[in-house]
């Protein structure tokens, strides 16, 4: 069953691509996902953490989700856009390279943030799970404010967008 998430921009912040969009990204990069499902499940939310590296813009799980985040109104709409997009062309060049070999209580999260002016970043985090709810996934997506610096992130990918 698909369990996309599909939230509403908080107060000053925006979406830099709509779900529909969204969609047709992910379509059209052919993410894998479990046989349960037609497509990667989706989310669209808000998340106001900023890292050293940038604004979170967004997460992928590979076959669990693909996230992308609300970003702060002053930061311009169009590079925000052209980001999430390249984002979603780099985490499709990780789905399609051979699943990195963790421990049982352990998975990979990639993210990409939004640093100014015009870089993107693309990190690969290995989480070590304390319980199996975490393992759910329920709240992976989103770095929070007390782990907005994972120690153990480690930068894949560099871009300068402009």
């Amino acid at each position: 069953m698909i369990r996309d998430k599909i939230a509403k921009p908080a107060k000053g912040r925006y979406f830099p691509i709509a779900y529909p969009r969204l969609r047709e990204l992910a379509d059209a990069q052919g993410f894998s996902s479990h046989s349960y499902h037609d497509h990667i499940p989706l989310h669209i939310e808000n998340c106001e953490v900023e890292c050293e590296a940038g604004y979170q813009l967004c997460s992928f799980i590979r076959m669990g989700y693909l996230a992308a985040f609300s970003l702060p109104e002053n930061v311009p709409a169009k590079l925000a856009a052209m980001a999430t997009e390249r984002a979603i062309e780099e985490f499709a060049a990780i789905d399609a390279t051979p699943h990195l070999a963790v421990n049982e209580q352990q998975f990979v999260i990639y993210r990409a943030y939004l640093g100014m002016p015009g870089t993107l970043t693309v990190t690969q985090h290995i989480v070590k799970a304390v319980s199996r709810k975490y393992l759910a996934y329920d709240q992976a997506s989103q770095l929070s404010k007390a782990n907005r610096n994972p120690g153990d992130e480690r930068v894949l990918k560099r871009v300068e967008l402009v």
